[in-house]
């Protein structure tokens, strides 16, 4: 099983000025379950350490002065309704009934529902505040670029994609040699307009306008992500993480992030001596922790020596999402203690609950250890509805749909748009091609899809086997027990559902003296 590629940025602290930066590789590794030849491959997936888009080196050297109120407190999510902890009163209408008097369940939600609007309109009004401010204070120093870029900012973690376009466009005219303004734009234009080419360019613009070794180390982690992203030469990122490295070689942050790289080319031995050198420098470092569980995890076939990891995550911050997640996956998939699982993946969703990978892994639970199909259901298409190309997400309800609903069209459009994700993802080829052969009979595009399978890697012993079975249905019993043999090549106590007859073919092959 393969770690993920992928890269996700996690948010670190801040300090006047300048920014520690930390750019964590994703290690999403799927563990996958074919319980059947037509059933859908069951996804794990390890949650991001944080999987908003990296806000790098944030210059907020006027945001406190600009914000007003700074006793505010935000309103909180306690996983049933919106709260407000601070010391504001949100109105609410006079015929509300007071909250110590006895309610039913209408009435619960029509008050939850006039307090959520009522929070609306007070964080729309508090947002309107926010930004007035920053255009008074724009107005009075129309050429601090650092001024602008705190509110480009401000408006890319509010979404407003055009609007912080133009402010950091404004801010690079102002100040084109500020190294932190173009790291945060190359960070800006490459997560949020995904052009790759154009942030390399400003990240080494920022590279070479850096003096001191701290920012020059961030930025030449945030230039090797744009490098794999574009699928430079492995050994040009490599030299670059090295460069990051000898900028600091005890910063466990720089490990982590070398150490996920050196995943990407299955560099395994030393992806983990990379990562156990960072946790031993930061022995609660999360990311370190994580990452190395999630190594052992389904790398090394380790999964007690990773719930150790997972547990000394949890002790340094109970309330990580990542690390609540991964512990409930390897509690669920390796340990089976479905009941401790199930209550972590609540506590997960309670605290992030628009969560995509976290709603699929519940979902997996309560679909296939608590037979809850409606809910396990009610959880897929969260997950969809919150990222459409969630790959683990499409296959399960797919599988799902197709298995206990027979909707073999609706699970044909979910396969297919889980290979638009991902061509040429073994487990979504298989199913796919699964779900053509037995569920709707469409052998010829069947057979296609195991041979496009079967070419990437011949050794896949589902797609052996499940053509093997499309063989026999066509009374090639030879051309079956080939297959079949194949698979046992490679695993000799793989299950071969066969029929008495390919068996027998597949004995004799089995028996039969070599000539010459």
């Amino acid at each position: 099983m393969q770690a993920g590629n992928g890269f996700v940025a996690a948010r670190g602290g801040l300090r006047a000025g300048t920014r520690k930066l930390l750019v964590v590789l994703s290690v999403a590794a799927c563990i996958v379950v074919i319980a059947d030849s037509l059933s859908a491959c069951q996804h794990f997936q390890h949650l991001d350490h944080d999987q908003s888009c990296s806000d790098l080196f944030r210059v907020r050297s006027a945001i406190f002065a600009l914000r007003g109120g700074s006793d505010m407190k935000e309103p909180e999510f306690n996983g049933e309704g919106w709260e407000n902890p601070g010391n504001t009163e949100l109105p609410i209408p006079p015929d509300t009934p007071d909250i110590h008097v006895a309610e039913d369940a209408s009435t619960r939600r029509r008050r939850s529902k006039r307090r959520g609007e009522a929070l609306g309109q007070y964080n729309e009004l508090r947002e309107q505040e926010q930004q007035d401010r920053f255009v008074a204070a724009i107005d009075l120093n129309p050429s601090s670029g650092e001024l602008i870029c705190s509110f480009a900012e401000w408006l890319r973690e509010r979404g407003k994609t055009q609007r912080a376009t133009e402010e950091y466009e404004k801010a690079v005219a102002l100040s084109p040699d500020h190294p932190l303004i173009l790291n945060n734009f190359a960070s800006f234009i490459q997560h949020s307009h995904a052009d790759y080419p154009r942030a390399q360019s400003l990240y080494e613009k920022a590279l070479a306008a850096a003096s001191e070794d701290g920012d020059r180390k961030g930025i030449m982690l945030n230039v090797a992500q744009a490098m794999v992203l574009q699928r430079h030469d492995p050994e040009q990122v490599d030299d670059m993480f090295l460069s990051a490295w000898k900028l600091d070689p005890t910063d466990p942050d720089v490990l982590v992030n070398y150490a996920m790289f050196r995943q990407t080319v299955r560099d395994y031995v030393g992806a983990e001596r990379l990562l156990r050198q960072a946790v031993a420098i930061d022995q609660g470092h999360l990311q370190g922790l994580n990452g190395l569980a999630i190594l052992l995890e389904t790398i090394k076939a380790q999964p007690l020596d990773a719930e150790e990891c997972y547990r000394r995550a949890y002790e340094t911050d109970s309330s990580d999402v990542a690390t609540l997640a991964n512990l409930a996956h390897n509690l669920h998939a390796f340990k089976r203690d479905f009941d401790a699982a199930e209550s972590l993946y609540k506590r997960v969703l309670s605290l992030h609950p628009a969560h995509p990978s976290a709603l699929c892994n519940y979902g997996h639970l309560l679909q296939n250890e608590r037979g809850n199909i409606a809910a396990a259901e009610s959880l897929y298409k969260q997950a969809i509805a919150l990222d459409p190309e969630h790959q683990p997400a499409l296959l399960n309800y797919a599988g799902l749909v197709a298995k206990w609903g027979q909707e073999y069209h609706l699970a044909l459009a979910l396969y297919q748009q889980a290979l638009r994700v991902s061509p040429t993802q073994l487990i979504a080829l298989t199913n796919y091609a699964s779900m053509l052969h037995h569920g709707m009979q469409r052998l010829d595009e069947a057979e296609k899809v195991y041979k496009q399978t079967l070419a990437l890697q011949p050794a896949y012993i589902p797609a052996l086997v499940n053509y093997g079975l499309l063989l026999e249905q066509q009374k090639l019993n030879e051309e079956a027990a080939a297959l079949y043999q194949q698979a046992l090549d490679v695993d000799p106590t793989a299950s071969i559902p066969a029929s008495a007859q390919s068996i027998s073919c597949l004995h004799l092959r089995a028996t039969k003296p070599n000539s010459g």
